[in-house]
């Protein structure tokens, strides 16, 4: 039993000396009918070496996607992306009308009292586990934006 214990401090020790780390997760609450939602959160790289977020899974969803927003001719559109570059000893912020996850075909309903799970993975290899609470997006300036269209 000792062993396992150790093993688990250990490998959790890694995880935390890897420099990659999240911060203000959270997933906008939509109703039970919905079939997307987004995550939103900032990601930081405390590392020397830039990294790319090039994948990411729930399983409150299918899909998960990794979202931009681009100036098209005046007009801001979403676009779905390969990667997020993550800058050596700097962050990337995920947020309404920037970039963002869409968690598409959702699996299950997000209720504003759950915590959405979802594995983060880059390209030098490593995952963060990361758990978002579902928060309602509104009220004055809201950034709200509707991901009911296709892409």
């Amino acid at each position: 039993m000792k062993k396992i214990v150790f093993a688990l401090f250990f490998v959790s020790n890694m995880t935390l000396a890897s420099g990659l780390s999240t911060m203000a997760e959270w997933v906008k609450a939509v109703p039970a009918s919905s079939k997307m939602s987004a995550a939103y959160f900032h990601i930081h790289n405390e590392t020397d070496k830039s990294v790319d977020l090039v994948k990411a899974s729930s399983s409150y969803s299918k899909v998960v996607e990794i979202h931009t927003h681009v100036n098209d001719k005046g007009v801001m559109k979403m676009r779905k992306v390969s990667k997020l570059p993550v800058p050596s000893k700097g962050m990337v912020m995920l947020e309404p009308k920037g970039n963002h996850l869409m968690l598409i075909g959702l699996k299950k309903k997000i209720g504003k009292e759950d915590k959405v799970d979802i594995t983060l993975e880059f390209s030098n290899g490593e995952k963060l586990k990361v758990m978002a609470p579902v928060k309602k997006l509104g009220g004055h300036g809201s950034h709200d934006h509707d991901h009911s269209h296709h892409h």
